[in-house]
């Protein structure tokens, strides 16, 4: 909270639908007047207050900003609104993108969250440093929508998350089908990727008592590709109960589903298991690739992008073979990709803001990441859980860049955004 003991004109920059918005208020004389965003769509109040003083003659009025995780207002004390205007966008309730919408969420926006070229980003991030980009990732953090997690805090369903505080946004969750008898939750939500929506399932590691709903989701969807980037167990305490069978030619049966691990390709930093699977049932059989990577710290991020690159092509491969054997449009009509770490934000947050960014980037030759991890955000709340996670994003997009050949290689550019060695 901050104070400002000033009469004043107040400009607010409102981000709603992609949209810049200047919002103005001349204000005088007592009353109190309370602005909340009632949406999501109206992302949050930016950075941006331009404070003027309309006469030092006249007494003063307090301003105070409020900021929190589920909610953020403005709150004006003894303050009237006289005029406003340049403020038409009316507020909606938030709903999952079109395909013709998303590729406008990752464009041009002014000032910090410009979509930039490699160059552009290199020479923001040295502008900035360490020190610049942290604040900038808690500024994002600070301004979020409101959130709505009723169905997560049902009482039937609080066993079924992990960890009790990180719960499941109703607005973009995966409602499971099934018989009256099932439960239709499963703390995963759709998260929409740079040219087509619900391109990621983001969803928790799973417990043992939710395996079976993780086998539910895998066939509604039509899963052919899981992204795994934590180990069952880190120090010493149980980050995700398996799901699958870990040895080769071993079968498990997940209640309607009977899957048999065909074997396990080790890659060093990661490893890639082939699973087929059968719905005892409807006797129908897919074969599901499980992608595991094993170099990632809990809470941090790989001490180097190069294999962690390596694996998100590992990961894209996989799925595009799998939609040409299925004919399946790229792009379209594709199944989603199942990403989990443990709580299913911060790792799995980082893998998909990373992977949306290489997409814009091979599409458009820009790139935004700030917008892309608000984006994630709104439909997995908290992701991109640490400020370390943040900065990798912006490490491991330079450094493909560098490989490619795109930019020249900056020897200190590592140390600055996460203090380790050079290239």
């Amino acid at each position: 909270m901050f104070v400002v003991n000033v009469n004043l004109i107040l400009i607010l920059q409102l981000e709603l639908n992609g949209d810049m918005n200047n919002v103005t208020f001349m204000v005088k004389k007592p009353d109190c007047i309370r602005m909340k965003t009632p949406s999501p769509n109206a992302v949050y109040l930016l950075a941006c207050l331009q404070i003027m003083r309309s006469s030092p003659a006249h007494t003063c009025s307090k301003m105070s900003i409020f900021k929190g995780p589920f909610h953020q207002c403005a709150k004006l004390s003894k303050l009237e609104v006289i005029k406003t205007f340049g403020y038409k966008n009316k507020l909606k309730q938030p709903a999952l993108h079109s395909n013709t919408q998303l590729k406008s969420e990752y464009g041009s926006l002014p000032g910090v969250y410009a979509s930039k070229s490699i160059q552009q980003l290199i020479t923001h991030c040295q502008s900035k440093g360490r020190n610049g980009l942290i604040e900038e990732y808690f500024e994002l953090k600070s301004a979020e929508p409101a959130m709505d997690f009723r169905t997560s805090k049902l009482p039937e369903n609080m066993s079924k998350n992990r960890y009790a505080d990180v719960l499941c946004l109703d607005v973009s969750r995966v409602i499971l089908k099934g018989e009256s008898y099932e439960s239709d939750y499963i703390n995963a939500n759709y998260v929409d990727g740079f040219d087509h929506k619900k391109a990621y399932i983001s969803t928790q590691g799973p417990l043992e008592h939710t395996v079976k709903d993780q086998w539910r989701l895998i066939f509604q969807e039509n899963v052919r590709v899981i992204v795994m980037t934590t180990k069952l167990a880190e120090r010493g305490r149980i980050k995700c109960d398996a799901y699958w069978p870990l040895d080769p030619l071993e079968t498990v049966d997940y209640g309607k589903i009977k899957v048999v691990n065909l074997g396990i390709a080790n890659k060093g930093d990661y490893q890639i298991t082939l699973l087929e699977a059968t719905h005892k049932e409807t006797k129908e059989v897919r074969h599901i690739k499980h992608l595991q990577y094993l170099s990632w710290p809990d809470q941090g991020v790989p001490a180097d992008s190069s294999s962690f690159l390596e694996f998100l092509f590992e990961v894209r491969k996989a799925q595009l073979d799998f939609t040409a054997d299925i004919n399946l449009k790229l792009h379209s009509t594709k199944p989603p990709i199942i990403v989990h770490c443990s709580a299913g934000i911060g790792r799995t947050g980082t893998f998909i803001a990373i992977d949306i960014a290489l997409h814009m980037y091979e599409t458009t030759s820009k790139v935004n990441i700030e917008r892309i991890v608000k984006n994630i955000r709104r439909q997995r709340a908290f992701s991109i859980q640490m400020p370390d996670q943040y900065l990798f994003c912006h490490l491991a997009l330079i450094q493909y860049a560098i490989k490619m050949g795109k930019v020249e290689s900056s020897p200190d550019f590592k140390k600055i955004l996460l203090g380790h060695s050079k290239f």
